[in-house]
């Protein structure tokens, strides 16, 4: 029995130096809310943003159209939000609420036109390989 207790301290002992415990054990990318306001057909604006790593676990998010915010609470269990009365001329911003005080907010987007996002391609132009074989490349070339 001492000898099982032993080797369960031993390894208690590891895991506390081995396992990491904080998001400073990891890089980071430095990133933003990410907001996309996009229109929908029938809805309104769809308004999404992302949960950072180093958010707090007690996070909530007001949403602002204009400098007029739109959410009776701040959200707490959702990075996503419907705006039905939005308009494609409307702007957008999200603020996080960390313990009932509301942190600086997001940059301002504009709505999309559509419910894509288009992104402009610079092909590399194609060749001539060494044993004779032409090639291109295409969209889907990873």
């Amino acid at each position: 029995m001492k000898h099982i207790q032993q080797i369960i301290s031993i390894i208690s002992i590891l895991l506390v130096f081995a396992w990491p415990t904080t998001g400073q054990d990891y890089k980071l990318e430095n990133l933003d809310r990410g907001l996309v306001a996009v229109t929908t057909p029938d809805a309104g604006i769809y308004i999404g943003w992302r949960l950072l790593a180093t958010d707090s676990e007690n996070v909530k998010f007001n949403i602002y159209r204009g400098s007029t915010k739109i959410n009776d609470e701040p959200l707490a269990t959702s990075t996503n939000f419907i705006d039905p009365d939005g308009t494609v001329n409307d702007t957008y911003s999200v603020a996080p609420v960390i313990d009932g005080l509301e942190q600086q907010a997001s940059e301002t987007v504009a709505p999309w036109r559509q419910n894509y996002k288009t992104i402009p391609l610079q092909r590399p132009q194609g060749g001539r390989t060494p044993d004779g074989v032409n090639y291109t490349y295409s969209p889907n070339d990873a």
